[in-house]
């Protein structure tokens, strides 16, 4: 007699393989040579010194003093901020996941705790980036849209360029060019160098000159760059990163933050501030189990903050 199976369900083997977490594209701004401001509780002062220098004419007696030195201030205020997180371990009995649990109705630690972890401490991460760049607490739109969410938790670095006092010193290139499109990549950036010299100059001797755009205008740069036969610049393959962008100075940087923009941010890279508690805060996270409640916790506490210390040398393309 052949076998009846009707009564069954086909079999998948839910434990064959390990427990893994969608891949998640990290930040990594913090790691181009920016200003990193550690332990501000609140806001921290940037002390800032210009000088209007003029000379006269020697050769004399009693001379009349000239020039002047200014100084000013820019606050840095951090933000602070909390992922909390509470689970449930009872649901799990009823799934998969059950298997891995101790044996016993006392639920107390998550069984794949260190995926767990790891997945959130880089979306932390990634989150920290895109607030760095497009956050707005007045939900401004810093180009990819009002700013909602996660990104309404703190002020970044495109807020400061285009909806505070700062607005009206950065140096705005390439306005006649709309989007990010392979046809004008070239000369947009172009446009960006070209503002730099003309008008900020100064910063041109400066470690890390960088141009920060998005990942995605960065292969459309790339493709325009093959398509106009221009093969000898220096890109760090895989890295999407060119440095002495054709025989200049500046480097072109994708970055995260940028994503969903069609932002070009150039300027010396100790001119952006990241202010910070401790600097990697956001990796001392906390998970416990809660008898009272009968969950198990996951709590990171950290503080973060952006700013411009010389706004006049900020070049930005706007898209």
């Amino acid at each position: 007699m052949a076998l009846n199976l009707t009564g069954l369900t086909k079999y998948t083997d839910e434990l064959a393989t390990d427990l893994i977490y969608k891949s998640i594209l990290q930040g990594r701004t913090f790691e181009t040579g920016i200003s990193i401001q550690t332990n501000v509780k609140y806001a921290d002062a940037l002390n800032l010194m210009t000088s209007n220098l003029i000379g006269i004419a020697g050769g004399s007696c009693g001379y009349s003093a000239t020039g002047s030195v200014t100084l000013t201030q820019r606050d840095l205020q951090v933000c602070p901020i909390t992922v909390f997180e509470n689970n449930c371990l009872n649901d799990l009995e009823q799934y998969w996941a059950g298997k891995l649990m101790r044996a016993g109705s006392y639920n107390e630690a998550l069984p794949f705790e260190q995926v767990y972890t790891e997945e959130k401490v880089q979306k932390i991460q990634a989150m920290i980036e895109d607030i760095f760049w497009k956050g707005s607490k007045d939900g401004n739109n810093t180009g990819a849209g009002a700013a909602t969410g996660n990104l309404a938790l703190c002020d970044g670095i495109i807020n400061t360029l285009e909806f505070t006092s700062a607005t009206n010193s950065v140096i705005v290139a390439g306005a006649s060019f709309s989007g990010f499109a392979k046809a004008d990549a070239i000369a947009i950036v172009d446009a960006v160098i070209a503002a730099a010299n003309s008008s900020a100059s100064d910063i041109l001797g400066q470690d890390n000159l960088n141009i920060y755009i998005s990942y995605g205008n960065f292969t459309t740069l790339m493709q325009a760059l093959r398509e106009a036969n221009y093969f000898h610049y220096d890109a760090n393959i895989g890295d999407f990163r060119v440095n002495n962008y054709l025989g200049t100075n500046w480097n072109i940087i994708a970055v995260r933050g940028l994503n969903g923009t069609n932002k070009v941010v150039a300027t010396y890279a100790a001119n952006l501030y990241y202010g910070v508690d401790l600097e990697n805060d956001f990796e001392t996270f906390e998970m416990w189990y809660e008898r009272f409640q009968d969950l198990v916790y996951f709590r990171s506490k950290f503080k973060i903050g952006a700013q411009v210390a010389f706004p006049e040398f900020v070049i930005e393309y706007k898209g």
